[in-house]
C-alpha cells in the first residue's frame, strides 16, 4: 500500500510475503518509491490507514500549525517553511535515534512552566493524541470493510 509520497519517492510501502524470485523484482520495484516493509498479511489493513492515509492526516496538523501562527500574527508564507523545516528535522532526528522513544524527545525539549509543556497542556486539553489514534483505528476499521466487500463481490461473481 504505497502513499501520495510515491510522488517524491518517499513512500513507505508494506508488501506481504512473496516467494522466491519474485520477491526480489517486487522489492527493487517498490524500492524505487521509497521503502519497502515484508509484513504479515495481517498488519495490511492498518499498514493501509497509517502509512496509506496519513500524509493526508499530517497535512491537515500542518495546516493547522500554519493557521495558528498566522493567527498569531505570523506571515503564512514564513509560517508554512518553518512547519516544513521543524518536520524534517524532527524526522531525522528520531530516525537517527532508533531507539528513543518519542515521549523521551518530548520529554528533552519541555521545560517547566515554559511555552512547550503550555501547547502540551492544550493539546491534552483538545483531544489531540486521543483523536489521532482514533482517526488511525477508524482508517483501519474502513480498510478491513473494503476488503470484505470486495471479496464478497468477487465471490457473487465468480459464483463461488
Amino acid at each position: 500500500m504505497p502513499s501520495i509520497n510515491i510522488v517524491v519517492r518517499k513512500s513507505s510501502t508494506a508488501i506481504t510475503d512473496v516467494k522466491g524470485k519474485c520477491r526480489d523484482l517486487v522489492n527493487e520495484v517498490f524500492e524505487c518509491f521509497g521503502r519497502v516493509y515484508w509484513v504479515p498479511e495481517e498488519y495490511l489493513d492498518i499498514w493501509s490507514g497509517l502509512a496509506g492515509s496519513d500524509p493526508t492526516f499530517i497535512a491537515k496538523i500542518v495546516d493547522a500549525l500554519v493557521l495558528g501562527a498566522v493567527a498569531s500574527g505570523m506571515p503564512r508564507d514564513l509560517a508554512y517553511k518553518a512547519i516544513l523545516d521543524v518536520l524534517e528535522g524532527t524526522t531525522q532526528y528520531l530516525r537517527s535515534n532508533p531507539s528513543l522513544h518519542p515521549a523521551e524527545m518530548r520529554d528533552a525539549v519541555t521545560t517547566p512552566a515554559e511555552t512547550t509543556i503550555r501547547g502540551l497542556m492544550t493539546m491534552e486539553s483538545r483531544g489531540v493524541k486521543a483523536a489521532l489514534k482514533r482517526t488511525v483505528e477508524a482508517t483501519y476499521r474502513r480498510s478491513v470493510r473494503i476488503g470484505k466487500d470486495i471479496d464478497e463481490y468477487v465471490k457473487e461473481e465468480l459464483s463461488i
